[in-house]
């Protein structure tokens, strides 16, 4: 008795054959290569790796289009989790940073008190501080943040930064509690006071 295989019989036993060099093939694409390049998160990095690859197979005339099929169906059902994992546990810590960079960089662009600020200054702002017991910055004209170095008359701690609603509002929404360090870490670098806690003022 004559077997008869068809194309696509013969499509999937050839896949078959060739998943380890597949799974090679997808390890030596660019995307996998630079996974954290990838700033938009897993997803981007996922869809970025499953086009280099089916690109690449339908470039090859040889391919046809029913074994195509069976790599999307493999990528999607197969591949995607192990992908994504992969992504997450080399890209998680590098993202985070580069997200409190941008924050940073943002907090520079649009929140910069209307005077200058930085290293040459942290002195002056030290000194004012230990007379006065706070200092107001603004911004536009606008008290926009309030360090407090001891704030007896207010159930707050210590070096207490307060920050007021045109900004503690907007970065919120934007960026959830994540901010709150960045501008921490901001403020001091641009001013040279510590701060031990990030408080909401109308």
């Amino acid at each position: 008795m004559k077997i008869i295989i068809t194309e696509s019989q013969y499509d999937m036993i050839r896949f078959r054959r060739r998943l380890k060099e597949f799974d090679e093939f997808i390890r030596q694409t660019p995307a996998y290569s630079s996974p954290c390049a990838f700033v938009e998160g897993s997803e981007a990095f996922f869809n970025a790796v499953f086009n280099e690859v089916t690109d690449e197979l339908y470039s090859n005339e040889n391919v046809s289009d029913e074994f195509i099929d069976m790599v999307e169906k493999y990528m999607m059902e197969v591949k995607y989790t192990e992908l994504i994992e992969y992504y997450n546990e080399r890209c998680s810590v590098v993202t985070e940073s580069r997200l409190d960079n941008f924050i940073y960089q943002y907090l520079d662009d649009y929140f910069c008190p209307d005077y200058n600020w930085g290293p040459d200054l942290h002195d002056f702002y030290r000194k004012d501080v230990k007379k006065h017991g706070y200092y107001d910055f603004t911004i536009n004209g606008r008290t926009m943040f309030v360090y407090l170095l001891r704030p007896l008359y207010l159930n707050l701690k210590n070096k207490t930064l307060l920050i007021y609603d045109n900004i503690y509002l907007p970065m919120n929404r934007m960026f959830g509690e994540r901010w709150k360090p960045v501008f921490m870490k901001w403020f001091d670098d641009h001013t040279g006071l510590d701060v031990e806690d990030v408080k909401y003022s109308r």
